[in-house]
């Protein structure tokens, strides 16, 4: 059987056709982004696939002079926390994962907190636990 991945329900054409759409908003949107907060370090968190952006986001940071480390999701296990109170943390997660949450909810500790992922503000908001008081930031959904 000869099985083409231009499926009968046209689920692929439909997303290629999206792509330019989705393109323009994720500009507009990223044109919108203010600088980051002011904070002595920057902890940078990418969960899963999204690690890439987490380690472009440190080189950029560092090539800037801002003080930037990756730090991985499980220095965050039990409750244990990298940052202090006068740090920034960033967490890069596509589909705010259960790792990511665990992430998160160490949040509080920090001083300023940036989420960059590809769910909706009403998503990360149910998703994040009701304590989260941080400015949150998020791209558009994905195609």
């Amino acid at each position: 059987m000869n099985v083409s991945i231009f499926g009968a329900d046209g689920l692929l054409q439909e997303r290629l056709r999206a792509i330019p759409g989705v393109l323009r908003e994720t500009l507009e949107v990223a044109g919108h982004w203010g600088p980051l907060p002011r904070c002595e370090h920057w902890d940078v968190v990418g969960v899963g696939g999204s690690e890439g952006p987490a380690r472009l986001l440190v080189e950029l940071l560092s090539d800037r002079g801002v003080l930037a480390r990756q730090c991985t999701v499980s220095s965050f296990l039990k409750g244990r926390c990298p940052g202090a109170n006068s740090r920034g943390l960033v967490v890069f997660s596509q589909g705010l994962s259960p790792h990511a949450r665990m992430v998160l909810k160490g949040a509080a500790s920090y001083a300023h907190c940036i989420v960059i992922t590809t769910r909706s503000d009403l998503e990360v908001r149910q998703q994040v636990p009701a304590y989260f008081h941080h400015q949150l930031t998020t791209s558009k959904d994905s195609v």
